[in-house]
């Protein structure tokens, strides 16, 4: 389950979501094991890449179920549509299968004791750190929010990182995201409207650029009298390009690494501090492990309040690199 599917998290029966498909499927091997006889895909296209490039590998037909209008799969080559209401399907396709057989069970049962590893080994691979950890964001917001709270994630890094790391729970949250939208535009002010919609408390988790790309929406925060957290996670850039082939090419003829920050990692050194404060917002920077702490402090305060977490670019390239090689360990010695 993509974490903007919202499965992940609530009361309902989770034993058959799986959450650490993107860590798993960058394991060696894992994906040639887990080959499926046929993909149903229910909602839009998923956010993991190593996902995605799964569904290309694994060459197994798939099916989509929507009822929409419209295509929802932009890259919809071996891709089948059936124009049908999911819950519907699902359940007449359940009825048909009745008296076919149980199955073996082994597929299913793999999925289920990786996932449970990449957990075990994520957490144990967290707990060892002493600096920030963009992806240690997720976990401590499960950690901090109360029920029903609204999580709005922004593009680039965190909806990647929250896929990544989100864990599963038993208490109700509401994960969303502007996925296909115009990347860093305005989602303080989509963070507002969703907080001026409903009852319950809204986070915004994004990246400096985002941030200051929608700096007027504070204002208009104040003059509306909306509450907001923001969770502003400040590399001093465009971390996701770090991950990119650009950010370790040599190649001078395309004016690489030589140009990349100025290209690529677009580094702005502003303290944003005195910027959010200007426009009335309480700002607060928080280090490796207050970030929960952090949220449960702020959450609900009046007006918007700004959690500053600062991390480096090239450190967090190589703590995501730890991570998934921690799930790879733990699998293989699992096996």
């Amino acid at each position: 389950a993509d974490a903007l599917a919202n499965l992940r998290s609530g009361a309902h029966d989770r034993d058959l979501v799986v959450s650490y498909h993107d860590a798993l499927l960058r394991a060696a091997g894992f994906v040639e094991r887990q080959q499926p006889d046929l993909v149903l895909r229910f909602g839009g296209t998923p956010t993991s890449k190593a996902l995605n490039l799964a569904l290309k590998a694994w060459r197994a037909p798939q099916l989509l179920v929507d009822d929409g209008d419209g295509w929802n799969v932009p890259a919809g080559e071996g891709i089948e549509r059936a124009n049908a209401d999911p819950v519907a399907f699902v359940e007449a396709t359940a009825e048909a299968a009745r008296g076919e057989g149980s199955g073996d069970p082994a597929w299913l049962e793999a999925w289920q004791a990786a996932d449970a590893v990449a957990a075990e080994a994520l957490q144990a691979w967290e707990a060892t750190l002493s600096e920030p950890f963009e992806g240690a964001t997720a976990r401590a917001l499960e950690v901090a929010l109360p029920d029903d709270t609204v999580v709005l994630v922004g593009n680039s890094m965190p909806v990647r990182d929250l896929d990544t790391f989100l864990p599963g729970s038993a208490r109700p949250r509401r994960y969303l995201g502007n996925r296909g939208a115009n990347g860093i535009d305005g989602l303080i002010a989509t963070a507002l409207g969703l907080r001026a919609s409903q009852p319950h408390p809204v986070v915004l988790v994004l990246g400096d650029l985002s941030f200051l790309h929608d700096l007027t929406s504070i204002a208009a925060a104040q003059r509306l009298g909306l509450e907001l957290l923001i969770v502003l996670v400040d590399n001093d850039g465009g971390g996701i390009c770090s991950f990119l082939p650009q950010g370790t090419a040599a190649r001078p003829d395309l004016g690489l690494p030589q140009h990349y920050e100025a290209l690529f990692g677009t580094p702005h050194g502003l303290d944003l501090r005195p910027i959010a404060t200007a426009l009335g917002a309480t700002h607060r920077r928080v280090g490796e492990g207050d970030l929960a702490r952090g949220v449960g402090a702020c959450l609900g305060r009046p007006g918007v309040t700004v959690l500053e977490l600062n991390t480096e670019r090239g450190s967090n390239v190589e703590l995501h690199r730890e991570a998934f090689a921690a799930v790879e360990r733990a699998l293989a010695s699992d096996a």
